[in-house]
């Protein structure tokens, strides 16, 4: 009997903690006014941009927002996020698309986003503080393991691997970096150096993942419906051709099933072997960046009739 009563003791003390430490962490992730975590909530939550840029790390340092907004009159936000892909972006589109109705919807697609990751879907896990407020974003979530829910169930659970950002993110000085621009994240100089741009890969068929070609899917039909114009890009690299073969044709193939227009620049002479428009031979330094959201504003220009007033 005394040790039933120690053992529900011990549980009454870990529900306290884990609640008090929860709301906490809860409380000051949410606090913070830059950084990754800080663009999330705002992508997901806040922005009401009439275009908004999806995609990873490619995303965040390739589209500059203020083109967009100087050439089409139209506010853009670029919601992209270092090391998430399509399962990410298709969640927080949901999420988007719960609050309004954005007018262009780009998102920058890697050649290799369809393949399946040794690490698996650990990276939706920047979802995580959202999953008992946005129950659009739990099926994604969802996918990392099937105990995913079990652990859930905590508050700590959520917030466990963020401690270190919560902390920078609420002290004065990180209240005050600003190191993006509604998004962007310029990058600066080259190390291309003598690298090799890429290594060998394989994206044979059975490497392939069927649920991240299921999240492109409804990522396209999500913005259609929307009645967005949705335009899908593989932003330049640096030297050879990506070496991976499938996701692009099959990206190609769902983006025409609904008439989305699909812009490949993976192997795009004005921008390929130009070392000093690269960060890196995956990135786009500053200087590169402008000129590739130039050359896309141009595109999304000729997609409209000529007399038509994107101020409208």
């Amino acid at each position: 009997m005394q040790f039933m009563f120690k053992l529900i003791l011990v549980f009454i003390l870990l529900y306290i903690t884990d609640k008090g430490l929860g709301s906490i962490l809860r409380y000051y992730y949410f606090t913070q006014e830059s950084g990754a975590d800080y663009r999330t909530t705002y992508a997901l939550e806040k922005t009401v941009a009439d275009i908004i840029i999806f995609g990873s790390s490619r995303a965040i340092h390739h589209y500059m927002p203020q083109i967009f907004e100087s050439e089409l009159y139209l506010s853009c936000y670029n919601a992209g996020r270092d090391d998430n892909f399509i399962l990410y972006h298709t969640a927080i589109l949901s999420g988007i698309l719960k609050r309004y109705k954005p007018r262009i919807i780009i998102l920058d697609l890697n050649p290799d986003d369809f393949i399946r990751q040794p690490r698996g879907y650990y990276y939706v896990r920047s979802l995580l503080p959202y999953y008992k407020t946005h129950d659009e974003v739990r099926p994604t979530i969802e996918l990392i393991g099937r105990f995913e829910k079990i652990k859930l169930l905590s508050d700590i659970y959520p917030f466990n691997s963020k401690v270190l950002t919560i902390v920078t993110g609420n002290m004065k000085f990180g209240k005050k970096r600003h190191d993006d621009s509604n998004g962007y994240v310029p990058l600066y100089g080259s190390n291309i150096g003598n690298e090799d741009s890429f290594h060998k890969k394989t994206d044979d068929v059975e490497h392939i993942d069927a649920n991240k070609i299921n999240a492109y899917e409804l990522f396209i039909s999500k913005g259609v419906s929307c009645g967005a114009r949705v335009y899908v890009i593989v932003s330049p690299y640096y030297g050879s051709t990506y070496p991976y073969r499938l996701t692009i044709p099959m990206a190609k193939m769902i983006a025409s099933k609904y008439n989305v227009r699909f812009l490949d620049y993976s192997e795009n002479r004005d921008f390929r072997n130009h070392s000093n428009y690269y960060y890196d031979s995956r990135h786009l330094n500053c200087e590169g960046s402008e000129l590739f959201s130039l050359d896309v504003v141009k595109r999304l220009k000729n997609d409209f009739h000529p007399t038509m007033n994107f101020g409208d």
